[in-house]
């Protein structure tokens, strides 16, 4: 081989690693920009995550308080309406057992007397009807008798033997 081809490989050789190293200081330089940028992400992220729980948690205690005021507050609302209608409904029952018993009372003793009434009444159509009814059956038995009079006494057949 003569020296010029000698050199020529030597140069291209030399280009050859002068390249490679650059890139391969290049692919470094790049992974360490990469590197630096993600902990900078990395740092923020987290940083924006820690005051994101932090607003979230403040924001749900605030809810979870006024929720509970609220229903503090409307548990006991619904317990004395409750209480009142309560009062009411057994206000309005006893009214209306009273009113009832007494209607109850006023329409027995109005029952008891139109029974009685009617019971008298009965009893004397009853007398009445007796003697009627005894007055047509003697009177019957004196159109019996009358009757059996004016017929005379019943004829006998004879009937002749032949």
């Amino acid at each position: 081989m003569s020296l010029d081809t000698l050199t020529v490989l030597i140069g291209a050789v030399g280009a050859v690693v002068s390249i490679g190293a650059s890139m391969f200081a290049g692919a470094g330089w790049i992974v360490r920009r990469i590197d630096g940028v993600e902990s900078k992400l990395t740092h923020r992220i987290d940083g924006v995550e820690s005051k994101l729980t932090a607003r979230i948690d403040d924001v749900e205690s605030k809810l979870t308080a006024r929720i509970d005021d609220v229903e503090t507050k409307l548990t006991a609302r619904i317990d004395d309406v409750e209480t009142k209608l309560t009062a009411r409904i057994d206000d309005v029952e006893s009214k209306l057992t009273a009113r009832i018993d007494d209607v109850e009372t006023k329409l027995t003793a109005r029952i008891d007397d139109v029974e009685t009434k009617l019971t008298a009444r009965i009893d004397d159509v009853e007398t009445k009807l007796t003697a009627r009814i005894d007055a047509v059956a003697s009177d019957v038995v004196e159109v019996k008798i009358a009757v059996a009079r004016l017929e005379g006494p019943p004829r006998h057949l004879v009937v002749a033997g032949r």
